[in-house]
């Protein structure tokens, strides 16, 4: 008799269980249903709200918006390599123009991904190696700009665009603030990437960051 109290207690808590659980995935599917009402509703209306709901959802299943930077990124910040974290100096003292990441293109109002900083400085301005390394590239002229990418380990390597003139030359050994080149009209592109990623600049800087 106590054997079967005991598997008739069991088989209770066991329905009471699941009658708990399926409780539960109604109440979700509920919950579901009248969101996706909700948004549905939106989208059909002409209020702003609705203009900006559609808007988003427009964009995010365009075959234009490339996530792939975005996913990158967030691989890249999930490795756990804070040994890579290399302090910088900033190339040009300047005004950072534009950041990194996704930014509003303003001639067609589409988002677009810029992979590091463009700072504005004086014309004829020493450019900075942010950390010392080797030369491993250097490509454009005169007309388009110049182009160093300087490796500084296995992982990380810096890039400064848009350079008038270079003073430096592939395979040359640098140190962190060497001059690798000038600043011209444009602005200087710099960028950073870990592990073949790029990354947020700002983020390897120094922590006195007055002149950014």
């Amino acid at each position: 008799m106590s054997l079967k109290i005991k598997e008739d207690s069991k088989s209770q808590r066991i329905f009471v269980w699941g009658r708990k659980i399926r409780k539960k995935w109604i109440w979700q599917l509920v919950v579901s249903l009248w969101v996706v009402i909700l948004i549905w509703v939106l989208i059909g209306s002409e209020s702003s709200l609705g203009g900006m709901a559609k808007n988003i959802i427009t964009s995010s299943l365009s075959s234009e918006n490339d996530w792939t930077p975005a996913i990158q990124e967030v691989i890249s910040l999930s490795t756990g390599d804070a040994d890579l974290l290399e302090p910088m100096v900033l190339p040009v003292s300047g005004i950072v123009t534009q950041n990194f990441g996704w930014s509003a293109d303003n001639g067609n109002q589409e988002n677009g991904w810029h992979g590091g900083i463009d700072i504005k400085s004086q014309k004829i301005q020493p450019v900075k190696a942010g950390a010392a390394g080797i030369v491993e590239e250097i490509s454009g002229d005169i007309h388009q700009g110049y182009q160093v990418t300087i490796k500084h380990n296995a992982e990380l390597t810096s890039i400064y665009g848009n350079l008038a003139r270079v003073k430096v030359s592939p395979n040359q050994q640098i140190r962190q603030g060497d001059s690798i080149g000038e600043t011209g009209k444009g602005e200087i592109h710099f960028e950073i990437r870990l592990k073949g990623t790029s990354v947020d600049p700002l983020d390897y800087l120094r922590s006195s960051r007055a002149d950014v």
